[in-house]
């Protein structure tokens, strides 16, 4: 409660209003207070006032103290990946335009470029693997890449089920080794689409299950992302931050 004293003749000198809700603020601290230290439960009619109260002081205040509006301000501005947040960005414009699948697309283009950039940054020269890929990776080792059609059929078979195995098991330790929500991930990857990089730059998405939503199906998936991109932040490193300047001309080739 001290701040009041010690912000408000900053704001007054400059000519701004001083700061509101002090009594509001006041009353939520004592509360507290009596919750934590007491043992006494405030009302649910209480609850929602300090709710109302607590919004109230925040959109109120923010401009005063960093000029820039409450309601502008989003768990977007968390995510570090310029690629990720640029692409998070543009989902939100279509959804704002009914666009839900392209929306869905833009996530699911989102997450892969976020792992992207964290994984190229730990990897100390190019060319060798990322130290989050587990084993060689498999993809032009399907029974038609090697050419086990005919007679070989049964062989290509089973090819291509080690392959399928083989790529699971990478992708779900890729997501455990990068301490991030497996579950989550598995519904995440339910409702977006599979995302393919292309030989020549871009990427293309694929839609192997669901391709119509509803609004929440989409914020599941878009603070799914913000989510992993906060947990991988947590503890991040570069090893030479130059060689990611690559990541963005990549990713705006969208299909």
């Amino acid at each position: 409660m001290r701040y009041w004293d010690i912000i408000d003749p900053v704001l007054v000198a400059s000519g701004k209003a001083g700061l509101s809700q002090r009594e509001s603020m006041r009353r939520l601290n004592d509360s507290r207070v009596a919750f934590k230290h007491h043992g006494t439960l405030p009302s649910k009619l209480a609850i929602d006032g300090f709710r109302a109260s607590v919004t109230e002081f925040f959109y109120t205040n923010t401009p005063l103290i960093f000029e820039v509006q409450f309601a502008s301000i989003s768990m977007l501005d968390l995510v570090r990946c310029d690629t990720t947040r640029r692409l998070l960005d543009e989902s939100l414009k279509l959804v704002q335009s009914d666009d839900l699948k392209g929306a869905m697309c833009r996530v699911a283009i989102a997450f892969m470029a976020l792992i992207d950039d964290y994984e190229l940054r730990k990897t100390k020269m190019m060319g060798r693997d990322s130290p989050f890929q587990f084993g060689d990776s498999m993809t032009f080792l399907s029974s038609h890449s090697l050419g086990l059609t005919g007679d070989f059929k049964g062989l290509g078979e089973f090819v291509d089920k080690v392959k399928e195995s083989i790529e699971s098991i990478q992708e779900g330790m890729k997501i455990l080794s990068l301490d991030l929500d497996y579950k989550k991930y598995v519904k995440f990857r339910m409702l977006t689409p599979t995302v393919h990089k292309m030989m020549g730059g871009g990427v293309r998405t694929f839609w192997n299950q669901k391709d119509s939503f509803i609004d929440e199906e989409f914020s599941y998936c878009f603070d799914f992302v913000i989510e992993s991109a906060i947990r991988l932040q947590e503890f991040d490193f570069d090893v030479e931050e130059s060689r990611v300047s690559w990541l963005q001309d990549f990713y705006k080739v969208l299909e």
